[in-house]
């Protein structure tokens, strides 16, 4: 191919443009928990310490206009769920009385996820002034561990005080689940920077 027309040139001449904003980078993310853990056997709570961590590489493009960006993104992540909590009780030495023990029934359960992310944001719609009226941020997730996927579509309607769009309606589907809902959402600010 001649210098400046191989594939990955007409590519970017075609959908990303010269003057739109191209970014890379990665992130990770780690967090302690602590957990009260039921011991049946010695009838106390025993603390257990566990640490998850989220690492993702990304990257994507806002447009020169203001108006649309694009995210892909791809990462591991490790996380605990708790049990079930219970209670157990037994007879102390004074007759009547019994002594109480509060915790989960079993071991945290770990759970890891391999996911790739894209994320789109638009806006549809500015009012006079140049101040967005109308926006959409869908997401689509697949988690590769559970095969599961997950489809998130905000539409932004509500203008905040600061004239920027701050809520709206959320449609989500996930496969895992089979779980479908919709909602509405205030206090997450729109913008097309991530």
């Amino acid at each position: 191919a001649a210098l400046g027309n191989d594939p990955y040139r007409q590519f970017h001449r075609r959908f990303i443009k010269p003057n739109n904003l191209l970014f890379l980078g990665a992130d990770v993310t780690a967090g302690y928990e602590r957990y009260d853990i039921l011991n049946r056997t010695a009838l106390r709570t025993d603390i257990v310490d566990r640490v998850g961590f989220d690492a993702t590489i990304f990257g994507g493009f806002i447009g020169a206009s203001g108006n649309t960006s694009f995210k892909v993104s791809g990462g591991y992540a490790r996380g605990y769920k708790t049990q079930a909590e219970v209670e157990l009780c037994r007879a102390t030495a004074v007759a009547g009385e019994t002594q109480c023990f509060k915790g989960q029934d079993g071991l945290p359960k770990r759970e890891d996820k391999a996911y790739v992310k894209s994320e789109y944001r638009l806006v549809l719609a500015r009012d006079d002034k140049g101040l967005p009226r109308v926006a959409v941020a869908p997401e689509v997730t697949y988690d590769f561990k559970g095969k599961d996927w997950v489809i998130d579509v905000p539409i932004y309607l509500q203008r905040s005080k600061e004239s920027g769009l701050d809520g709206g309606i959320r449609i989500g589907y996930e496969t895992g689940d089979d779980d479908f809902g919709v909602g509405v959402f205030v206090g997450i600010p729109f913008s097309t920077w991530f």
